[in-house]
């Protein structure tokens, strides 16, 4: 059996192996209880690492599509053939989804957010698909979309309102990731950003750090030209109100870098070539700290020995301690409740609201005041 991933594609490898490996399992093209090639044939054959295959298979078994046999291999289901009643045609009164995001974005929060909106769609017998931005002017999905058969868009880290404007203008329902934006008839789904901005910059001055480096997170604008990005306006609020709060003299110094691995290790070089080091790091995001963290080390820079590095989102990946690095959401509720809001929306069971995370659970409401109001928490002006 030869199975096919694009090297070239923006989505992760160990998630097109899956897929590949998903769609021969439920065209029959794999036998139920037959066994898979080892790891080691499958990574020698395809080019890739081992830890790739690993995560696509631990992937598959997640989703119940094979079991393992320790110092054997791995089987697939004998419950799953191309005639069992478990696999369900897509729901005919439902088009697909669509998760349509920017090549910058891709990594450790996209897999986590997409493996759970796969899971999800697949509960309610939706084809669920991915369409990738190469650039800031890549319109080529938008001009096409009336081609398209799409019943919902989940637009995850794409800052461009004109490009968002245009996909709304299509009638099709949008939920615009977890930015804070303000378009009308458009579904937004937040994380608390505030409340784990405020929890990060308390746990530095409990830790006595009192000269700490903000690094913000910069996107291009239609024009081209790197702004910072839009929550960076929650997060240096709920900074300045713990520092205003904690009525110590504090030293905080701000650096601006454009979201990617190669700016950001740039600037982690740049923060060690500083005359007076800070003690720590407030990172934008892990997507940000990650690559910083890589660049003072590679400098001989002791994390968290020598200087603390803290960053908001909390995906899974080999740099981060999450326990005291990183407050962390709950990226995989965020694609479950993505489908779910979608699915509302392409039935007309809902009108365009917002959806935010709030202790952990998610909370609708048409407007981000009314639903702060209802829960008895402080309201953020951006």
């Amino acid at each position: 059996m030869k199975f096919k991933i694009e090297k070239k594609s923006g989505i992760p490898l160990y998630i097109q192996l899956a897929e590949t490996i998903k769609t021969s399992i439920l065209n029959g093209d794999l036998l139920p209880n037959q066994p898979f090639p080892f790891m080691e044939d499958l990574s020698r054959e395809l080019d890739i690492s081992m830890i790739t295959v690993r995560k696509a298979l631990n992937l598959l078994e997640q989703e119940n599509l094979i079991y393992k046999i320790k110092g054997t291999g791995s089987f697939v289901k004998g419950s799953i053939n191309i005639n069992n009643k478990s696999k369900l045609p897509p729901s005919p009164e439902l088009k697909p989804i669509y998760i349509l995001t920017e090549k910058q974005f891709l990594g450790g929060y996209f897999s986590k957010v997409y493996e759970s909106a796969v899971s999800a769609a697949r509960r309610y017998n939706i084809d669920i698909f991915v369409e990738v931005r190469e650039s800031y002017d890549d319109y080529r999905f938008l001009d096409n979309i009336n081609k398209i058969n799409i019943g919902g868009i989940y637009a995850m880290g794409i800052e461009d309102d004109n490009y968002i404007r245009g996909l709304i203008e299509t009638g099709i329902p949008v939920i615009a990731g977890d930015n804070v934006l303000s378009l009308p008839l458009c579904d937004y789904i937040v994380f608390d950003v505030y409340k784990g901005a405020r929890c990060l910059m308390q746990h530095l001055l409990d830790k006595g750090h009192r000269d700490i480096l903000y690094v913000e997170g910069l996107v291009k604008n239609s024009q081209g030209e790197k702004i910072p990005e839009r929550s960076n306006g929650i997060r240096m609020l709920a900074i300045n109100q713990v520092i205003k709060e904690s009525k110590l003299n504090i030293n905080l110094r701000i650096f601006s870098a454009p979201i990617g691995f190669h700016s950001c290790y740039n600037l982690g070089k740049k923060i060690y070539e500083e005359r007076n080091l800070p003690t720590a790091v407030f990172a934008f995001d892990d997507t940000v700290a990650e690559p910083v963290i890589l660049a003072l080390k590679d400098n001989d820079i002791k994390i968290p020995q020598d200087m603390s590095v803290v960053g908001l989102g909390g995906y899974l990946n080999k740099e981060l301690d999450l326990k005291i690095t990183s407050y962390s959401f709950d990226l995989f509720k965020m694609g479950q409740m993505m489908v779910e809001r979608l699915l509302q929306r392409m039935k007309g069971y809902a009108k365009p609201g917002i959806t935010i995370e709030i202790g952990g659970s998610f909370v609708q409401g048409e407007t981000a005041g009314k639903i702060c109001k209802n829960n008895e928490i402080e309201a953020v002006k951006i």
